[in-house]
């Protein structure tokens, strides 16, 4: 099972991955299911993968996006910076329950970089710090595999830029 970095624009990450998803190596991996977080950009890359693998895609609520108290008003009125801010901040310090035998093997998880970096820190005991800035987290389709932690990308190239 190899999990997947989701953006936040669908209509750009549409754009980006028909541009950009190397098909042959989805074609080569031999997916059977596609597990995805419920948002909508996550199953519309779900959706696009699974067609090309010929796979089907099954929606997984504990991929949505973390539920956190009310945003308070005065970050709010911040901007989209200081919302962010608090999002990252309130994902770091939110612990999930993750058990990877829900999935079946020969599968691809798309969800989102927070929800990536609790199950990496879940699985592989990491701390949460030191996943802030790791590549794996941040790259567009890319993610790691559930049983080696190792890296990974559905990308070209690796070198493939977002437009």
């Amino acid at each position: 099972v190899r999990l997947l970095r989701q953006e936040s624009n669908p209509s750009i990450d549409f754009a980006y991955i028909t541009a950009n998803l190397d098909r042959e190596k989805i074609r080569s991996m031999r997916i059977s299911n596609v597990y995805s977080s419920p948002i909508k950009r996550a199953m519309q890359t779900a959706k696009y993968i699974a067609k090309i693998a010929r796979a089907r895609v099954i929606p997984a609520g504990q991929l949505g996006e973390i539920v956190f108290d009310s945003l308070p008003r005065s970050t709010y009125d911040m901007g989209s910076g200081a919302i962010r801010s608090y999002l990252v901040e309130k994902s770091y310090a939110t612990k999930i329950e993750f058990d990877p035998g829900t999935f079946e093997d020969n599968s691809i998880i798309v969800t989102h970089g927070f929800i990536m970096r609790r199950i990496y820190s879940s699985v592989f005991g990491a701390k949460m710090d030191s996943l802030k800035n790791h590549s794996m987290f941040k790259e567009y389709l890319s993610g790691f595999d559930l049983k080696t932690g190792k890296k990974f990308s559905l990308l070209k190239s690796q070198k493939a830029k977002r437009c």
